[in-house]
């Protein structure tokens, strides 16, 4: 099975360090989790990896209510 990757998104770099520290808290080691300061660099990030071989089953983004 491929390496599968979450993706997390969010224009606040400390907020994305929090998320990713609890998101391999929470997963260990059975997916790998990238960090992305915005929408173009997500999309550029996920089309990296897919072509590295992974599977990107979820991106997290921060939105506002």
């Amino acid at each position: 099975m491929k390496q599968q990757v979450i993706i997390c998104v969010d224009d606040d770099n400390t907020v994305l360090k929090s998320l990713k520290a609890e998101l391999q808290e929470s997963v260990g080691n059975a997916y790998l989790i990238e960090i992305a300061e915005g929408g173009e660099e997500a999309l550029e990030l996920i089309e990296e990896l897919l072509s590295d071989g992974y599977e990107v089953p979820l991106s997290c983004f921060a939105f506002k209510l």
